[in-house]
């Protein structure tokens, strides 16, 4: 078995090694249940498993070594869940993931080392939880970060251009001052259609901000000038054929 989906039901507890005999395991969908906490062993033997799915379940506590052993696994989805802190070498066990999203949670606090090991990460989600801060060890530990999204948290506008202006790497960051409400919480990725980059969106940089009122203003002056140049040959024209015929006729 290649695929196992078992979402949209009322699971609220998953014994360990209840998926042990899937070998071959390549997808497990788990999202929308009731879920509550990942724990040791819930993973055992799933050394093929390549995407997760856990969002929107209740989830509130990760045990440390849950994710052990998962060395193929490259997409992690625990967005729309309860998780409120990101400790420690969280997620150090799996070395080959590229998505992480943890967006939708009700995170206050992460732990200096929180994404220790992460060396292959490209895409990391958190917007719309509650942060004040972003530890400053994140760009030692994600090498490879390509895409940050943090919009829709508590920190303040300082903190985040801070941010930006350390994290060089990074492509494209998504940062938006907080919203009064929360959006919706988005459609569920089936992880049979592989989610290695993310959905397009319109990337809120400063600098491009800049480039583009910049580009306009250039180019209305340009109009401007070319406009007032064209009126002023034709007066001048007119003007001089005026006296040419005033002349002829003395």
């Amino acid at each position: 078995m290649k695929q196992l989906h078992i979402f949209d039901n009322e699971i609220s507890v998953i014994e360990p090694g209840a998926f042990s005999d899937l070998l071959s395991l390549h997808t497990l969908l788990l999202f929308s249940n009731k879920l509550t906490n990942v724990t040791i062993g819930t993973f055992n033997n799933l050394s093929s498993l390549h995407n997760i799915h856990l969002s929107q379940n209740e989830i509130n506590t990760i045990e440390p070594g849950s994710f052990s052993n998962l060395d193929q696994c490259t997409d992690l989805y625990l967005s729309s869940n309860k998780i409120t802190k990101l400790y420690s070498g969280m997620f150090n066990d799996i070395p080959s993931l590229q998505t992480l999203s943890l967006s939708f949670n009700e995170i206050t606090d992460v732990e200096s080392g929180a994404f220790a090991g992460l060396y292959s990460l490209k895409y990391l989600y958190l917007n719309d939880n509650n942060l004040r801060k972003i530890p400053t060890d994140i760009c030692e530990h994600l090498p490879k970060l390509e895409y940050l999204e943090i919009e829709n948290n508590a920190m303040v506008s300082n903190s985040a251009f801070l941010l930006y202006i350390n994290i060089k790497e990074i492509q494209q960051l998504c940062l938006i001052t907080p919203s009064k409400s929360k959006r919706l919480v988005p459609a569920v990725q089936h992880a049979n259609v592989t989610t290695a980059t993310p959905a397009v969106k319109t990337t809120k940089q400063p600098l491009s901000l800049l480039m583009i009122y910049i580009l306009t203003g250039c180019s209305i002056f340009i109009l401007c000038t070319i406009s007032a140049s064209v009126i002023f040959y034709k007066r001048k024209t007119k003007n001089s054929n005026f006296c040419l015929t005033i002349d002829e006729e003395k």
